[in-house]
């Protein structure tokens, strides 16, 4: 089972990766965000997976960041 691939676009979007694993988002009892967990993964990430993923985090890094 791929866990990280990415997706032919029906669309004029450049690139859609799925990422297919738990994925949990936590608060803090203030309310404030305080992060995202991705796994557990059934298996190790293939480096191609490994770097989709990273994209992904990324990708969201500014909007982890704006809420600190």
């Amino acid at each position: 089972m791929i866990q990280v691939k990415a997706l032919k676009p029906k669309t004029d979007y450049r690139q859609i990766i799925e990422v297919n694993v738990p994925t949990r988002f936590y608060w803090n009892p203030d309310g404030s965000f305080d992060g995202i967990e991705f796994g557990a993964f059934k298996k190790p990430l293939a480096p191609w997976e490994d770097e989709m993923l990273l994209e992904c985090l990324e990708a969201i890094k500014p909007a982890i960041e704006n809420q600190e």
